[in-house]
């Protein structure tokens, strides 16, 4: 199931929050996962917000960081924010 769709209006990739299979990367072309497997914090997203370098993905389990472009490998870098860090809720 989908939960939130968020374009990147500088390269117009789609990213989609799904209940269960964390975020789809949709280029056109291409379509990417991003799931715990590759860091997030929960398969099961909330939010997803688009910044300037990176997509900010919210979770029960907390918010994580998604760099907005792949590495040469195709994966996305994932930087994790929760408790363990400070933040007074996940």
């Amino acid at each position: 199931r989908i939960s939130r769709v968020v374009i990147n209006p500088i390269d117009s990739t789609l990213w989609v929050g799904t209940r269960g299979g964390g975020v789809g990367v949709y280029d056109g072309r291409n379509l990417v996962s991003v799931n715990s497997d590759d860091g997030l914090q929960s398969d099961v997203i909330n939010s997803i917000a688009m910044g300037a370098d990176r997509v900010w993905v919210g979770s029960s389990s907390g918010v994580s960081q998604v760099s907005i472009v792949p590495d040469l490998t195709g994966k996305y870098s994932v930087s994790n924010f929760d408790r363990s860090i400070g933040i007074v809720s996940n």
